[in-house]
């Protein structure tokens, strides 16, 4: 593994609570007298400071320099605060003891609307100015941690997150994980970025050493059925398989299943960057992952996942919802249009017909689904499906004669 500090998203969060923690500090600077009994998260701001006279708040302002930030963590714990609150608290001290430095790293600079993409380069930063803020955000982080704690850098909400996302391993191997998958997420993005969307055979291949030793990796850091658990919740294959299998809504054990299946064939032929002949290679393996899927399913549900799973499954659902038609009856019209589709090619390449006899043969296709989808959706219903989502339609229409 390439020797990345851990650098959490937690940074972006600490971001976000900036204005609320640098208000309690000040505060707390300024009143040098903090509750003495636990303050709730939503009133940890909210206490007043005592009247003091302008000698005494000189005083204070004086002693504030020099509050170091172990006593400060060490005085929010002992009056009460809760974890959360002196995390938001925390953060916001460090980020403006680290301010200067954040603002040094990006050059300000015009914005360039002839050359700068807001799609590409959202943020206008240069490769040197990320990679330096990144470097200042990793050792901001770092020394949160020698204050907090690894685990005490999370919110309950994200500790239950990364529970989901990791599963029961420890607090070390989740550690060892984060900082493998950022330190390759960071080596990724610079080969990308200097490719600037134009991925040549030499950026391919870079990406494609890159996910081998990311593998080695957390093959190295966990046992083999962490592994696979960690393939299961977290890896990339999980995420597509979660939204290929969205209005297919699988239970855990069906998911499980579908998905042991992927991230047995991802690693073998790979997912991205592939060459012409790679990607032949992967379609060729494909073809045997329904009859693999059927083999874990019912019937009844390897039906259901046919039919969700289609490519016009989301467009029809998104056109027919608005209608206020539901999923089940949705199913049953994407299922319609496969049972019908292959009957279209059939007579579409049918030798030996004539132009008027296959145009006959269309025509009465026509009529036979029209009636049957009518009957499910309503005239209505049914010319706003076939004007936004039954393109598939258009084959049974007669080719105008030139």
């Amino acid at each position: 593994m390439k020797n990345t500090p851990l650098l959490l998203a937690l940074a972006l969060s600490a971001a976000a609570n900036f204005g609320l923690g640098a208000l309690a500090y000040s505060r707390w600077v300024n009143s040098r007298s903090l509750p003495s009994s636990p303050v709730a998260p939503a009133s940890a701001v909210q206490f007043s400071a005592a009247k003091r006279s302008p000698a005494d708040s000189a005083s204070l302002a004086r002693d504030s320099a020099t509050v170091t930030d172990s006593s400060y963590v060490s005085r929010l714990r002992a009056e009460g605060f809760p974890p959360e609150v002196v995390r938001a608290l925390v953060l916001a001290r460090l980020r403006q003891k680290y301010a200067d430095r954040l603002r040094a790293a990006r050059h300000p600079r015009e914005y360039a609307y002839w050359r700068d993409s807001p799609w590409s380069n959202p943020d206008g930063l240069t490769r040197e100015e990320r990679a330096a803020i990144n470097a200042i955000n990793r050792e901001l982080m770092a020394e949160a941690k020698t204050f907090l704690g690894a685990d005490g850098l999370l919110t309950p909400d994200e500790k239950a997150a990364r529970e989901r996302r990791l599963g029961n391993l420890s607090l070390g191997k989740i550690q060892r994980v984060d900082a493998i998958v950022k330190d390759y997420e960071e080596l990724t993005a610079h080969v990308r970025d200097r490719a600037k969307g134009l991925i040549l055979r030499a950026d391919r291949e870079e990406l494609r050493v890159l996910e081998k030793e990311r593998r080695a990796d957390l093959a190295a850091a966990l046992t083999p059925e962490e592994l696979l658990e960690y393939d299961l919740r977290a890896s990339p294959s999980a995420s597509g398989i979660r939204q290929r299998l969205q209005f297919f809504e699988p239970s855990e054990d069906e998911y499980r299943a579908i998905a042991k299946l992927q991230v047995a064939l991802d690693p073998t032929y790979g997912m991205a960057n592939l060459s012409v002949e790679e990607q032949d290679l992967r379609r060729a393996a494909e073809k045997n992952f329904p009859g693999q899927i059927r083999a874990v399913l019912s019937p009844e549900r390897y039906a259901d996942y046919i039919v969700t799973t289609d490519g016009n499954f989301r467009d029809t659902a998104h056109i027919l919802r608005q209608d206020g038609v539901e999923l089940s009856a949705v199913k049953d019209i994407v299922a319609l249009q496969q049972s019908f589709t292959p009957r279209i090619e059939a007579v579409r390449n049918q030798p030996g017909l004539t132009p008027d006899q296959r145009a006959a043969a269309h025509a009465a296709l026509a009529q036979e689904v029209t009636a049957q989808l009518t009957a499910k959706l309503g005239a209505a219903t049914f010319a706003d499906y076939e004007n936004h989502a039954g393109g598939w339609l258009t084959r049974l229409r007669p080719t105008p004669k030139r």
